[in-house]
């Protein structure tokens, strides 16, 4: 018995394969607006690295689609904007025909629109430090003369787990804020280093050194590629 199928374009390979085979009958037909999107899929792209772009920036597939794009290498492809297990927009995706991947940089305010919120955070390093002055002059947790005076490699450790935390759970550096996407842009991807680099840039700025912040970013990303397995303090 032949059952027809609404088949969204990603499904169209797998299930092909399965009708060359004699399993089932399809009666192929995409979604309006998607006829064009070419999901042949050369892959010629496939092991190139991520680019990144604004998804808001991209050609919609059609007029009614709020995520489905365009992709801006091939032009043919298409970008699905992807959620993860819970549901949570992703940062990555990647082209259904030449396989190039991308990285969304507004994939914060993508999902705090989906919230109904914008997270107002820092947008830079500098203008972390005098919101965190603030929270270590307003709490009793935390107090700036304390931190300043502390050694740099114990201030990381010590501080780690209180005004760390704090920061990585209230600027949204785990899941997304203007913040966490000016440090995905220089290549920090991690909330944990995040944080990191934060706490150190404004110790380093308490006490009158230079915050030295791309030898900073350079030592987290070379970290990685070596293969770390933990948040890097040193």
């Amino acid at each position: 018995m032949t059952k027809p199928i609404e088949l969204f374009p990603h499904q169209e390979r797998i299930l092909k394969q399965l009708a060359d085979r004699g399993s089932i009958v399809l009666d192929i037909h995409y979604p309006k607006g998607l006829s064009k999107c070419n999901t042949g899929g050369d892959m010629r792209n496939i092991n190139k690295d991520p680019i990144k772009v604004k998804h808001s920036e991209l050609q919609r597939c059609s007029d009614g689609t709020k995520y489905r794009s365009y992709c801006p290498v091939c032009k043919q492809g298409i970008l699905f904007l992807y959620r993860s297990d819970d549901l949570l927009l992703k940062e990555g995706d990647r082209c259904l025909q030449c396989g190039q991947r991308f990285t969304y940089t507004d994939i914060a305010e993508l999902r705090a629109a989906e919230r109904g919120e914008i997270m107002d955070t820092p947008g830079n390093i500098e203008d972390c430090f005098p919101e965190v002055e603030k929270i270590l002059r307003d709490t009793d947790d935390f107090g700036i003369t304390e931190f300043k005076d502390t050694p740099e490699k114990d201030m990381i450790v010590l501080y780690h787990h209180n005004l760390g935390r704090h920061l990585r759970n209230e600027w949204g550096l785990w899941r997304g804020s203007k913040l966490r996407d000016w440090f995905v842009e220089k290549g920090i991807t991690h909330a944990d280093d995040m944080s990191n680099i934060i706490l150190t840039s404004f110790h380093r700025f308490l006490n009158g050194k230079e915050i030295n912040l791309e030898d900073q970013i350079s030592h987290k990303i070379a970290y990685w590629e070596k293969g770390g397995n933990n948040y890097a303090t040193e």
